[in-house]
């Protein structure tokens, strides 16, 4: 059964029963759960900010790589051993 909200002014009996309090709390959690799916505003930063976090951690795992593979070759050269 679908919730109707009474308009302002409205006596309850217009519409049958009163609704619960757990019901028009629900309604109103779907009301701004659907407006907060519709707009825009926020969506752009948080994008933003994923892709950067993303760029972040690939630097960051390149730079533990490349900073792996120099201590090898550093440890190797000055021991001079060939490195190959």
């Amino acid at each position: 059964m679908p919730i109707r909200l009474l308009p302002v002014g409205a006596a309850p009996a217009a519409h049958g029963r009163i609704p619960l309090a757990s019901e028009i709390r629900g309604a109103i959690i779907h009301v701004k759960a659907r407006r907060l799916w519709r707009e825009d505003e926020g969506k752009d930063m948080v994008e933003y900010g994923l892709l950067i976090m993303l760029i972040s951690l690939g630097a960051i795992t390149a730079l533990v790589k490349l900073a792996s593979a120099f201590r090898f070759f550093a440890s190797h050269a000055s021991s001079g051993q060939s490195v190959r």
